[in-house]
């Protein structure tokens, strides 16, 4: 059922409802579907909400920044915050990175308007080192050779977008830094990019994924139009009807889907995001 289809259900057994808005308030889809039988239902969501049903398939995003901000180790305390515009979700990772005792050194947005290394540059503090640079050689008639000094306070980055804006940032902080900072991709869902073999740009990242949008054996798919989390989500709740229904205990089951792991507890099915290590010889799922 879609939320433009606000009609009674006419079927007399079971009831699959998608809702696969990640607002967390839609009155006129939640009004369409409290006439139908909770009991014979199965909610499917993004938002954590379960509206009172009794088999509920939660499939959010806050399993993948759970997962990526929980592997962050605690020698890292110090983290700047680079996303893009218009995240809802903003205050939830930084809630949760507070809770893990890091501080936000900075959060920093960007668009079009700047490029990537720019970005990067006054996140750094790059162009005030070599404007002191440029100073000094002029006072001294002599040219300063050496890298800009870059500040110290920022042990990692937390970049929040979409891959292909990742691609795009990474190489960039690449270049500006004279250290290797440890990075976490958050990915915003805002498109259905799909990782390559070789992620040359993303080298070194961290992040988390669906197993569908991955180069992995698990689960392997042909088509490209299917590598979408949409399709991840449909594919694992259909297992799930078969779990559910083909006389199976579930206490404490789990098993590895198209989306991510997949938890049973009672009546309640979760997602659970795999890491993925992004390195020179490929993409490690683990």
């Amino acid at each position: 059922m879609q939320e433009n289809e606000c009609k009674e259900s006419k079927e007399p057994d079971l009831i699959i409802i998608f809702n696969l808005s990640q607002r967390t308030k839609n009155n006129l889809f939640e009004k369409c579907i409290s006439s139908l039988n909770k009991s014979k239902s199965i909610y499917v969501t993004l938002n954590q909400q379960d509206l009172g049903y009794k088999n509920v398939f939660n499939a959010s995003k806050v399993a993948d920044y759970i997962t990526l901000i929980q592997a962050i180790p605690s020698d890292i305390s110090r983290v700047a915050i680079v996303k893009s515009k218009n995240n809802p979700d903003l205050q939830r990772y930084v809630n949760l990175l507070q809770s893990y005792e890091k501080e936000i050194v900075e959060i920093i947005e960007f668009d079009q308007q700047i490029s990537s290394q720019d970005l990067f540059s006054q996140i750094l503090l790059a162009n005030r080192s070599n404007e002191r640079k440029r100073k000094l050689s002029r006072r001294i008639s002599k040219t300063i050779e050496g890298k800009a000094r870059i500040r110290n306070d920022i042990d990692a980055f937390l970049l929040i977008g979409n891959l292909e804006e990742a691609r795009n940032l990474k190489p960039a902080l690449d270049y500006i830094a004279e250290k290797d900072f440890s990075v976490y991709f958050l990915n915003d869902w805002t498109s259905n990019s799909t990782f390559g073999k070789f992620e040359k740009d993303l080298e070194g990242i961290l992040t988390t994924g669906f197993p569908i949008m991955i180069p992995s054996n698990i689960p392997k798919i042909e088509a490209g139009d299917y590598r979408t989390r949409e399709f991840a989500i449909g594919y694992d709740t259909y297992e799930i009807l078969l779990l559910k229904f083909g006389a199976v205990n579930l206490r404490g089951y789990s098993y590895d889907g198209l989306s991510g792991k997949i938890e049973f507890t009672n009546n309640k099915m979760t997602r659970k995001a795999p890491l993925l290590k992004i390195s020179g010889l490929g993409t490690d799922l683990f």
